[in-house]
């Protein structure tokens, strides 16, 4: 079962089991993440949702979802005031 855990306002573990497996984490401009839970049927499916919430310095951000040794994922902000 897939779950998050927050580290960092900008650093979230992805958990697989309990076991970490890979992280979700911001590059550029200040960038807040907030996991949400999800119900159970999309966990195990490895379906999970993170809320990003923007700080008031304009510019450009990335989320960067990664697998250890596999996919990653990257998400392009643009941050205007």
């Amino acid at each position: 079962m897939i779950s998050l855990k927050p580290l960092t306002d900008d650093n979230v573990a992805i958990l697989c089991d309990g076991k970490p497996t890979g992280s979700i984490t911001t590059e550029g401009v200040p960038v807040t993440l907030t996991p949400q839970a999800f119900g159970p049927g999309f966990s195990r499916l490895g379906i999970v949702e993170v809320h990003a919430k923007a700080g008031m310095t304009p510019g450009t951000a990335q989320i960067i979802a990664a697998l250890k040794g596999g996919t990653r994922f990257t998400v392009h902000l643009i941050v205007e005031r």
